[in-house]
């Protein structure tokens, strides 16, 4: 069994500058130009590439906007300041996230 190391690769000081930062605005359309090929494949690439990426998409963008209209997010003061990257599970994983969350008045 193969395995891409997505991780890495998403991570990866020789491809993106601080890789560490979330920002959303380098895969806006103007900046495309500057990603490098296959470093960044959320879904895999080629003919074994997940069937399901647009759905996927969809769903998460419309999941991520009824949570962000309907809610007030807050980190907490137990949130770790920065994830932790367990080699052994392959994947970045957070041992503890705390978010509060407050209903907002004018939602439905």
């Amino acid at each position: 069994m193969v395995n891409i190391p997505f991780y890495a690769i998403h991570h990866d000081p020789e491809y993106w500058s601080e890789p560490e930062i979330f920002r959303p605005e380098r895969f806006l359309p103007e900046n495309k130009i500057n990603i490098k090929p296959y470093t960044f494949i959320p879904f895999g690439v080629g003919p074994r590439m997940c069937m399901g990426w647009q759905l996927a998409m969809l769903e998460l963008k419309m999941a991520i906007a009824k949570i962000v209209y309907s809610y007030e997010l807050h980190t907490t003061s137990n949130t770790p300041k920065k994830p932790i990257y367990n080699s052994k599970k392959f994947l970045l994983l957070c041992e503890e996230i705390y978010i509060s969350l407050k209903h907002r008045k004018n939602s439905y």
